[in-house]
């Protein structure tokens, strides 16, 4: 089937604006929290102790330490995060916008976690190492060229980094989704997005660049809020920004479930985790009945 972007950003919008879709930003607001005090214990080298006050501990912070302190992060962070994602990807492509089936909390939660989180590190892997290849080998080129040719060159290696790096964005785009919904393990959740994708690139492009357009402007926003002097202002600007990452979050997660069930072709309004009969009143069959 045919993405409808415009579709899929309406139901998006209406599944982020429900009962659960509140629940799911309140969630991903606490994982993001907890989040950023792993990650800055793991960068400062500092460990807070509780010895009756408050205390902190300085560790080692030799360059070894760190990278094996922020990688333990890196991981510990995406095992917190995932099922919350995993979670809302299933009540979002079922259309479920109050309550929780006991399903989607109990239906190989744990081994989906695992297959997200090898998922997400061999996407983030490729994401930073093709434009870092090219990079690479487009410095190497320049470097041994001269004039035109060397101007020439580096910009096609800007352009081959660019492209390369999107079309691996756009073709994984849903590897969340057939882990969640389909069950596939590492290797099967990258195929199968691929062949969701294959026919229907332009389309998801334009999602993909809608979603940066939206991360792009809260992250300049972020920035504005790092400029200033700490004070009660400044801590509230950044609970607002967390809560609209958050909100953010939870809104583009729906819009990719709802573009992931309409181009799907063994996913429907039916179908929760491919197995059980959706619950009366979710919003894909309200949307059937009317039709």
């Amino acid at each position: 089937m045919t993405l409808r972007i415009q579709q899929a950003v309406t139901e998006g919008i209406s599944l982020a604006a429900s009962r659960n879709g509140a629940l799911l930003v309140v969630a991903v607001f606490l994982v993001d929290l907890i989040g950023a005090v792993v990650a800055a214990v793991a960068t400062s080298g500092i460990i807070p102790l509780d010895a009756g006050l408050w205390a902190p501990m300085e560790v080692a912070t030799t360059p070894p330490v760190r990278t094996v302190a922020m990688s333990l992060a890196v991981v510990f962070n995406l095992l917190l995060a995932l099922p919350v994602y995993i979670l809302a990807i299933r009540l979002f492509v079922a259309g479920v916008t109050d309550g929780i089936p006991d399903a989607f909390l109990t239906d190989r939660i744990g081994r989906a976690t695992l297959s997200g989180v090898g998922a997400t590190l061999v996407w983030s892997l490729l994401i930073v190492g093709i434009p870092l290849g090219v990079g690479a080998a487009t410095a190497i080129g320049y470097g041994v060229l001269t004039g035109t040719l060397a101007t020439l060159f580096f910009w096609g290696g800007v352009l081959t980094a660019v492209a390369a790096t999107t079309a691996v964005a756009v073709a994984f785009f849903f590897i969340l989704h057939e882990i969640g919904i389909r069950h596939r393990r590492l290797f099967g959740a990258f195929r199968g997005s691929y062949r969701i994708v294959r026919g229907q690139f332009g389309r998801v492009t334009l999602l993909l660049a809608l979603f940066a357009g939206i991360y792009i402007t809260l992250g300049w926003g972020a920035t504005l809020i790092g400029d200033q002097p700490w004070t009660g202002l400044r801590l509230g600007m950044v609970v607002l920004s967390w809560l609209l990452a958050a909100l953010a979050a939870v809104f583009t997660t729906a819009v990719v479930s709802c573009a992931y069930r309409q181009i799907h072709p063994e996913v429907d309004g039916t179908t929760i985790v491919s197995t059980q009969p959706a619950p009366q009143g979710s919003v894909f069959s309200r949307s059937e009945n009317k039709r």
